[in-house]
Parts: C-alpha cells; sequence; structure tokens
C-alpha cells in the first residue's frame, strides 16, 4: 500500500524535492569541501523554500545520501563516500577466480550476486533517507567482513613464520593498553552524555520538584556535552512555563530564567549562523521583556532564513506589540507574497491589516480565505485585533455575510461565539 501511494503529487515526495532543490543551491555554493558535518540546517535556513510550510520546520538532513555527503564534505567526500561501495565491487567481481569459480573470497557468482544486491538495496534506500548509527554498523561491518575474507589466506601462516613468543605477549599487552587509553575516551563521549541525558529527563519534571529542576538543568549544562544544545531549547520553554506559575517561589523563577538566557546566548555563540536558535532567543526574549534583544536576535534570524515565514511572523509580531503596525504589516505582506497557498500567512497578513486600521485589505484576504473555508474566519486573534481598533462591526459584518453565502456556517459560528462568551473574551 506505502508503494502504491508514491507519486509526484504525494506530500512527502514533493518535500523531498523541494529540499533537494535547496541542497543543490547549498552544493553549487561550496562544492569542494562542503559546509561541514551536521551543518545542513545552514544550508535549509539560507535557502528555505517558502512552500514547504506545510512540512517540519526544521530539517537537519536532505533525506538524501548524495545531497548529505554533497553538503557535508563537499564533493571530495561524496567521491571517498562511493569509492568505499566501488572498492566492495572491486573485491567481489574483480578478483582472480580459481579453477572451481571461485574468486579469492572463496565467493562464487551467486554469492557475488547476493552481496552487490544488499549493497545496491542500501544505497538505493539511502537516496530517499538518511543513515543512523545502526545502518552505518550493518555497512561498515559487511565492509570490514569483505576485507577481513580477502585476507584470510594470511591467517594460514607455516609454523616457522608464527608469532614469538615475546611478540604473544605483546599481542597479550597491546588489548589492555589500549583499554587503558580509551577509557577517558569513552566517559567523554559516551557517558557523559548519556548522564546529561538523564539529568535532563529529571529537569523536565519542573511541575513537581521545581527546585530541583533548576539544579538538574545546571548539571546538564555543567557537564558541558553535545546535549547542553538541545537542552537550552527545553530550558526556554520550561522557563516561560515556570515563571507564569506563581506557586513556585520567586527565587526559583528568576534563576531558571537568567539560566535560559544565558544558556540561550551560548548555543548561539557555538552555533552563531544557526537561524534557528536565533528565533528561539527572539522570541524568549521578547516575552520575558528584553525587548532590545529580542529585536537584534530576530532581525539577525531573518537575515539568516530571509524567506522563512515563522521568523517573519514572529518578527512581525514583535513590532504588532510595539505598535509599529506598519512595519509589521509589511513584513507579513512579504511572508504572504512568498507563498500565496498558505492560509495562515493570509490570516496573519490580514490581522497585520487590521492593526494598521486597512479594513478594505483585511476584509478583501478574510473573503477570499473563507470561499474556500468558512472557518476560516472563527479565530480568536481576529476577535483581539477587530476588538483592539474598536472596529468589532466589521468583523461582525464579515460574519453576517458569510452566513448569508454559505448558511451551514451558521451553528459553527455560533458554538465559535458561545465558547469565547464562556471565556469572558465577549458579552
Amino acid at each position: 500500500e506505502r508503494l502504491a501511494s508514491i507519486s509526484l503529487t504525494d506530500q512527502t515526495t514533493k518535500s523531498r524535492l523541494m529540499i533537494w532543490r535547496m541542497s543543490l543551491q547549498g552544493f553549487k555554493e561550496r562544492p569542494i569541501l562542503g559546509w561541514g558535518p551536521e551543518n545542513y540546517i545552514l544550508v535549509f535556513n539560507k535557502y528555505y523554500d517558502p512552500a514547504m510550510y506545510g512540512q517540519e520546520q526544521w530539517f537537519d538532513r536532505s533525506h538524501n545520501v548524495i545531497f548529505d555527503w554533497l553538503i557535508s564534505a563537499g564533493l571530495l567526500g561524496l567521491l571517498g563516500y562511493l569509492a568505499l561501495f566501488a572498492i566492495a565491487f572491486y573485491y567481489l567481481w574483480f578478483t582472480p577466480r580459481g579453477l572451481e569459480g571461485r574468486n579469492v573470497l572463496g565467493f562464487t557468482v551467486l554469492d557475488n550476486s547476493l552481496w552487490s544486491g544488499l549493497l545496491v538495496a542500501y544505497f538505493i534506500h539511502n537516496i530517499f533517507v538518511f543513515d543512523n548509527l545502526i545502518s552505518y554498523l550493518l555497512f561498515l561491518g559487511l565492509l570490514g567482513y569483505l576485507h577481513f575474507i580477502s585476507t584470510e589466506k594470511n591467517q594460514n601462516l607455516p609454523v616457522n613464520n608464527r608469532p614469538s613468543a615475546k611478540n604473544r605477549s605483546l599481542v597479550i599487552l597491546a588489548p589492555m593498553v589500549i583499554i587503558i587509553l580509551f577509557a577517558p575516551t569513552l566517559y567523554w563521549i559516551n557517558i557523559k552524555p548519556w548522564l546529561a541525558n538523564r539529568t535532563l529527563i529529571e529537569a523536565l519534571n519542573w511541575q513537581k520538584y521545581p527546585d530541583q529542576a533548576l539544579k538538574s538543568f545546571k548539571q546538564v549544562f555543567a557537564y558541558q556535552t553535545f546535549a547542553s544544545t538541545e537542552a537550552s531549547e527545553h530550558l526556554i520553554n520550561s522557563a516561560l512555563s515556570v515563571a507564569q506559575d506563581q506557586s513556585v517561589p520567586a527565587e526559583t523563577r528568576t534563576g531558571i530564567l537568567t539560566l535560559a538566557r544565558d544558556q540561550i546566548l551560548e548555543t548561539i555563540k557555538r552555533e552563531p549562523e544557526n537561524a534557528r536558535y536565533r528565533l528561539f532567543a527572539g522570541s524568549f526574549f521578547s516575552r520575558i521583556g528584553l525587548l532590545a534583544d529580542a529585536e537584534k536576535e530576530l532581525i539577525e534570524a531573518r537575515r539568516l532564513s530571509p524567506r522563512k515565514q515563522a521568523i517573519l511572523f514572529e518578527l512581525g509580531g514583535f513590532y504588532i506589540n510595539q505598535k509599529k503596525y506598519d512595519e509589521a504589516l509589511a513584513l507579513f505582506r512579504e511572508a504572504y507574497e512568498l507563498a500565496p497557498d498558505f492560509s495562515e500567512a493570509r490570516k496573519i497578513y490580514a490581522l497585520g491589516a487590521v492593526y494598521d486600521n486597512k479594513l478594505s485589505l483585511a476584509t478583501d484576504l478574510l473573503s477570499a480565505g473563507a470561499e474556500n473555508d468558512p472557518v476560516f474566519l472563527l479565530d480568536e486573534r481576529l476577535v483581539q485585533a477587530y476588538g483592539a481598533i474598536n472596529q468589532s462591526n466589521a468583523l461582525v459584518g464579515l460574519w453576517k455575510k458569510t452566513v448569508t453565502d454559505n448558511p451551514k456556517f451558521e451553528q459553527p459560528l455560533s458554538d465559535f461565539l458561545a465558547d469565547l462568551k464562556k471565556q469572558g473574551i465577549i458579552k
């Protein structure tokens, strides 16, 4: 069923094609050595396709092994990766064969065909997804096996060529030395991130133990692992929730907010070209009243990813709160024109027009949106916007016209108004 549903109009297929086009642009910019490992997000931000508004907002892979290598290591890196397959096929098909039809690996043509089919299937699979630890273990395990088999004949040495007693002692001692030397690496690369991960999970349970959560978050960052970046995201979300919970001691609330501010700035220092963390920081600073810092980070996020609607929405919302309605409207118009089919962009553009008191523009945008789906007009943000400029009658008139054109809209509208009254938003 999944295979039969694949088509060029399938949402997953369309998103893949858009990502690949963005990846191609990134490759053209840095074709030889690429952007560096784990830096696909930089290409995604810079060449973001606004038509991806309905997809996941942050991709860190191109979902294509060719483009992943081109972005992370350029043409040289891709050639190195493809050389692994070339060497494997050389072992299988181009090594000498004996009288029995077996090559030096001991494989027949049938054996070679099976191993080759496995490699080809794996490669085709990777054209649409990306590798992870487990798939790498299997792939590299197979390559290691082929290499081992190719040199296995060297293990049957004559007695007089076998290692001496002295050399056998070295063979026993060497693994022990390697283990001792590897222990620090094991701690720094495996154990510390595991401890940070476990501590982060404890910290996220702040509702139950708010004081302990602050200590746990501090401990996560004290480990100084790659988990700190993700932890800063979780900390921001937790800090905003803690700040609104009056049952949490004021000292704890202040401590978590301060730690969140410091850590998101540390994350930006580590990844200054990543628009994602600039956006998170700007949104967070805006909500806790650090307005100058918020504007700075949001403007920088826009510079790094100029075609991403989420950033334009956030910066425009910031200007709405500052009553800079003309600047907000310009940003919302830009976001809408990037992808006119994006209904949320149309609605936010209309909201900006309402706040800027351009009611005819707002009416045109909202009426066009309601043609396909009248429920488009049932949004609390519209009620707040028209109410803020004392033009609620304009929204009521739009509702009435929509009911006249589409009588089925009357019941959803009635339910919506009842819910607003229940919440005390309208009388």
